[in-house]
């Protein structure tokens, strides 16, 4: 009960932030209004409507777009929009909402459009010759959709051949061969490929080019293409677990990494010196002996062999320093196929005592059965979590045995037994944005937000650490089976009034998904599908509490950001200028070990927004600790003011590539003073029936209670 009181503590905030920003959001309504207008041949309303809002100062480039395109349509000059546009979308980075707003305009008028925005980009690119060689791919792209492959296969070569090292091209250029039927020419190009991933962000936007490239030739690429990495040949997949791994580590660990593979091939070269230096010796001396053989035979009667044409036909000892054989047991580059987890539950080796059993190798997290287009993933490691010093003060506990207890006889198991839940929902932006309208107008949202998480569009993923019966879990859930394309699923009442039955669906003895019976469907239809969703990848799995969202409506949704008030400090409007119209996605993570470390990360559009609000997050978090004594200290009940100052001293911000994160950590002693003293909040937290704090009802797409 207090694990749950505390993460709806700290995830509702967060909740309730983002249904204000969607009730912000005026401009996004004005502009869907603009276009329902333009829709239904209200061409004057529709550019009344747009110019209104480009008056107000957006900075949304899809608008000037519409107006230009409505201007055309009246028959006035659309050239002053399209430049504005066009320019506002080269600073903005808006080029994928901006895609999607104009996939449906074709023909002279795209063509037009088209050269405005490559004059726009060419000023923002001082490289001609990189931007001629992107042009040429984009053209090779083209011309593969429309069929004409001969002419693809053309222009990727002029790119390679004009210096270029992005790996798309030579993916794409495989990706050609094949379906020209030239399949050894198309594992090499593929090979090229691999051998230019360098980055996560490069195997982000190989991956967004390969995804329509499916069946054989797609399989050729993930399973049969390999490149070497220190010593060891692995597969693409492989490969990009490495390079995440690689991503992940500090500038030390990557020296140290680096050091330890030179070792590692040193030891390598030196062995196989020895080897072709015994190989060498063998030789010469079965050279020897079969000279002096012949002699034998020649000359009989001869004397017995000397002692060195013994010591020839003697086993031989080798020559190899004793190093040689340590380097051939010495533990090469991690093998990505079979990670190790440091859950004990795996039969990996336990964390530090008090600390929280995370992943040895942190990556993306397994996205597999969630819908392909979610916007919201949420992700937790439960026994990593209850294995936490964090949560030591409360186990043993008789209120926590009993929910224990009450939780294995719902269930079926244990929440030990536990090894991950993972939840996906598409549309939820647009639900959010829904929720905010409702509570701006004084309406109760709650039953909209169990549609936003309970609908078709929602699928949770269970993984045990063990086999769990099948039985067991129908016995204690009173499933009642049906079957869907031949495959059996079981339908569970809902424990909430008023809300559909749950559908479980056993993949195996310890893979379960649950959902609403339409979601169940569609999941058993498409099948695991794709194990990352990349937009996701600014999170992993190596926090085990993950909450995380990402769409382009926040892109623009943070376009319509208002400045702060004239009374704020100057930093909120440089944080807001920073973030506005630039945000990708936002996560909270938790880590659990003896204290709680809770980040709030921000996934920008640029690198550049990132590295530009660091500096007014830095003065605000410093701000907030030198006032926190004055205003905000006398609030806190005494007992706790300890661990509450150390809380608010840990704020701290940083940033990596297009990554904002501010930190906060919270001590496992707060904890331990709750459990001493539980009255310490009475009358501060609102309750429910028998003084237990008030928890949220858990999304029906989760397993049953």
């Amino acid at each position: 009960m207090r694990l749950c009181f505390v993460l709806n503590r700290l995830v509702l905030p967060f909740a309730l932030t983002f249904s204000s920003l969607a009730a912000s959001a005026s401009a996004a309504d004005q502009v869907a209004a603009a276009v329902e207008s333009w829709r239904i041949g209200d061409l004057n309303g529709a550019q009344g409507q747009l110019t209104q809002i480009i008056e107000a100062g957006t900075r949304d480039a899809r608008v000037f777009y519409y107006r230009a395109l409505v201007s055309e349509q009246l028959g006035f000059d659309s050239e002053q929009d399209l430049k504005a546009a066009a320019k506002l979308e080269a600073e903005t980075t808006s080029t994928r909402i901006v895609n999607r707003a104009l996939e449906h305009v074709q023909g002279a008028t795209r063509a037009k459009i088209e050269k405005f925005r490559a004059e726009a980009r060419a000023l923002f690119k001082p490289d001609p010759e990189a931007e001629a060689r992107k042009a040429m791919f984009r053209e090779g792209v083209e011309a593969r959709q429309f069929g004409d492959l001969a002419t693809a296969l053309a222009k990727f070569d002029a790119v390679i051949n004009d210096g270029g090292t992005d790996p798309r091209v030579f993916y794409l250029r495989g990706v050609v061969l094949a379906e020209l039927g030239q399949t050894d020419d198309a594992r090499l190009a593929f090979a090229d490929g691999l051998s230019h991933e360098k980055s996560v962000e490069d195997v982000r936007l190989v991956n967004l080019a390969l995804a329509d490239v499916q069946g054989g030739i797609r399989q050729l690429i993930e399973e049969q293409t390999t490149v070497e990495i220190d010593g060891n040949i692995v597969s693409r997949q492989a490969a990009h677990r490495i390079i995440r791994r690689l991503d992940s580590m500090s500038q030390e660990e990557r020296l140290t990494n680096a050091g330890a593979a030179a070792v590692r091939q040193a030891e390598q070269e030196l062995a196989a010196a020895a080897a072709r230096q015994q190989k060498a010796v063998e030789a010469i001396l079965a050279e020897n002996k079969a000279k002096m053989d012949a002699e034998d035979r020649v000359n009989a009667p001869r004397a017995p062999a000397t002692d060195l044409l013994a010591a020839a036909d003697a086993p031989k000892k080798t020559e190899v320093p004793a190093e040689t054989s340590k380097a051939d047991a010495a533990p090469t580059a991690e093998a990505p196929d079979s990670p190790v987890s440091s859950n004990p539950f795996l039969g990996g080796k336990p964390g530090v005592p008090g600390s929280s059993a995370s992943r040895a190798t942190a990556g993306p997290i397994n996205t597999s059965y969630l819908p392909a287009d979610a916007d919201f993933v949420f992700y937790a490691r439960p026994a990593d979590v209850l294995a936490s010093g964090f949560l030591a003060p409360i186990k043993g506990t008789p209120e926590f045995e009993k929910v224990m207890t009450e939780m294995a006889a719902q269930a079926g198991f244990d929440a030990n037994d536990i090894e991950s839940v993972t939840s996906g929902v598409s549309n939820f932006m647009a639900g959010m944005m829904q929720l905010g309208v409702l509570a701006a107008s004084g309406q109760d949202p709650t039953a909209m937000a169990q549609n936003v998480f309970s609908g078709g569009n929602a699928i949770s993923v269970l993984r045990t650490n063990k086999d769990i019966e099948l039985a067991t879990i129908i016995a204690a859930s009173k499933g009642v089976e049906s079957t869907f394309d031949g495959k059996p699923y079981y339908l569970i009442n809902s424990q909430q009034p008023n809300q559909p039955q749950v559908a479980l669906y056993p993949v195996d003895a310890r893979t379960w998904i649950f959902g609403v019976e339409k979601a169940i469907q569609t999941a058993i239809t498409h099948g695991a599908g794709e194990s990352t969703i990349e937009q996701f990848s600014f999170v992993s799995n190596g926090s085990p509490f993950v909450i995380a969202f990402s769409s382009p409506l926040l892109a623009g949704m943070s376009g319509s950001i208002p400045d702060a008030p004239a009374q704020a400090p100057p930093i909120l409007n440089q944080i807001v200028k920073a973030v506005r119209g630039k945000i990708a996605g936002a996560a909270i993570t938790m880590d659990f070990a003896s204290n709680l470390d809770l980040q709030v990360v921000v996934n920008l559009t640029e690198p550049e927004a990132a590295s530009e609000v660091q500096g007014p997050l830095d003065q605000g978090l410093e701000m907030a600790k030198q006032l926190y004594p004055l205003a905000g200290a006398q609030m806190v009940p005494q007992p706790l003011q300890p661990p509450v100052s150390q809380m608010v001293s840990s704020l701290a911000a940083s940033h990596s590539g297009s990554v904002s994160t501010i930190a906060l950590r919270i001590p496992g002693q707060i904890i331990s003073t709750l459990k001493d003293d539980p009255t310490i909040l009475q009358g501060a937290i609102p309750a429910g029936p028998g003084g237990a704090p008030r928890t949220l009802p858990p999304p029906e797409s989760g397993p049953p209670n």
